[in-house]
Parts: C-alpha cells; structure tokens; sequence
C-alpha cells in the first residue's frame, strides 16, 4: 500500500468486497525513548511477527524509523 492512507483504503475496499485479509499493516509502534537500546524494538517486531502468523496473516507491513 502507498502510506497509512493506501494502506485504510484497500484495507475497507477488499474487506467491502468479500477479499480475505493477508497483510498485517502496523499503523504505529514505539519504544519509549528511555527503555532504548533493551532490545524491546526487535521484540515487539518479533511479537507482530507472530501475531500475524496466529491470525493466518502471511505478511507484515511496519513502518520503521532507525533511531
């Protein structure tokens, strides 16, 4: 999808049209700035990761920004 927006709109078209969901998107997801450098971005990673796959989903769309 092209952006959050991209993202929503085939997100509400596909579901109004009946097409199953595969794609996990993450609209935000944050470490707070003083529990940095814990390794607790790779894990919440690694837990939407799982999530995902729980639900059937077979991929995952996350929106990263290296600090």
């Amino acid at each position: 999808p092209a952006g959050y927006d991209g993202a929503l709109e085939r997100s509400v078209a596909q579901y109004g049209s009946g097409v199953a969901p595969d794609t996990l998107v993450v609209m935000a997801a944050a470490v707070d700035p003083a529990l940095r450098a814990r390794g607790l971005a790779g894990a919440l990673l690694t837990a939407l990761r799982e999530k995902a796959i729980a639900a059937g989903l077979s991929r995952v769309v996350v929106p990263v920004r290296p600090t």
